[in-house]
């Protein structure tokens, strides 16, 4: 690891995807947002998941594909040094949403079906990513200090996708708490059971 603050990274990262998503209008889940010690963490949002089957476009794809590209950017805003490799598994999502958003069912007008419209559309996003962590930053920072100042507990029994991490701790701000965060910076959300 290039840098010695990568552990604290990981907060900013899950703090990215959760405060754009929020500022998008997406629900957030009670499950709230997590990190580990090594910096690995998971934040719950009501996102599109890439499936088999291609889905045409939906602005909820493209605001799923904004969130996670949000990740890695507020996270390298934290720390330059942060390796990309943090985002190896957003990247897999956006390279699955993309080509089901474009080139199946039905397109946006103005993009091409192609490689090109593909690469155009995947800078459009990033670019509204980076103006939305930009724009919420204090929001971003805020959540993240927050998360990373909490004491690692163990996990809780019944908690969804405990394979994100191998490690029995984390530290965790549940969705009551990261929405109170939000309402702070005008970000109101909604919370599903999810």
């Amino acid at each position: 690891m290039n840098d010695p603050r990568y552990p604290e990274c990981g907060a900013y990262h899950e703090a990215g995807h959760t405060v754009v998503a929020a500022a998008q209008g997406m629900s957030l889940s009670i499950h709230g947002v997590h990190v580990d010690r090594d910096g690995k963490g998971i934040s719950y949002y009501d996102c599109r998941k890439p499936e088999p089957v291609l889905w045409g476009f939906d602005s909820k794809g493209e605001r799923t594909v904004i969130s996670l590209f949000a990740g890695l950017i507020a996270q390298q805003k934290f720390s330059a040094n942060c390796p990309t490799t943090a985002a190896s598994e957003d990247n897999d999502w956006i390279d699955r949403l993309l080509p089901q958003m474009y080139l199946g069912g039905t397109s946006v007008p103005e993009m091409q079906t192609s490689e090109i419209g593909l690469n155009e559309a995947r800078q459009r996003l990033r670019e509204e990513a980076s103006q939305l962590v930009e724009k919420h930053w204090t929001a971003i920072d805020t959540l993240a200090k927050a998360l990373w100042a909490k004491p690692l507990t163990l996990r809780l029994p019944g908690e969804p996708e405990k394979r994100w991490s191998l490690l029995p701790e984390e530290k965790t701000i549940d969705g009551a708490g990261v929405t109170a965060i939000l309402k702070e910076f005008g970000i109101c959300v909604s919370l599903s059971e999810q």
